[in-house]
């Protein structure tokens, strides 16, 4: 990677254009030039130091959230749901079955939250 200095709104230009992006986080920082620990980095300085209200906040990029139910099940491994393309179970049990339908840009954000580290 280049050591090129960036300004914050470069910065805030490269965060926010990532969600719309379609690639994973290894392919975007390759496509800017950056790590992908530089990326995390100034995603998390920005939403620190991001006021809604101000001049210097975050436009909201993402798309509107979809809440689907859930259920709880503890029981031995089952077999994976009719129409299921994956089944993805984590190694605390929580299992994610993907259908044949789903869209490819939610699963990918699905799946970076889940590798974000949980806040003490």
């Amino acid at each position: 990677m280049t050591d090129q200095r960036r300004t914050r709104e470069q910065w805030r230009d490269i965060v926010e254009g990532f969600p719309e992006s379609g690639l994973t986080q290894a392919q975007y920082g390759a496509r800017h030039a950056i790590s992908v620990t530089s990326f995390h980095r100034w995603r998390e300085r920005l939403r620190q130091g991001a006021d809604p209200r101000g001049p210097g906040a975050l436009r909201n990029v993402a798309e509107p959230v979809r809440l689907l139910p859930v259920e709880e099940v503890h029981e031995a491994p089952m077999a994976p749901v009719a129409g299921s393309a994956l089944t993805l179970v984590l190694a605390n049990g929580v299992r994610l079955e993907v259908g044949t339908d789903f869209e490819a840009r939610t699963l990918r954000r699905v799946l970076e939250i889940l590798q974000e580290p949980v806040a003490a």
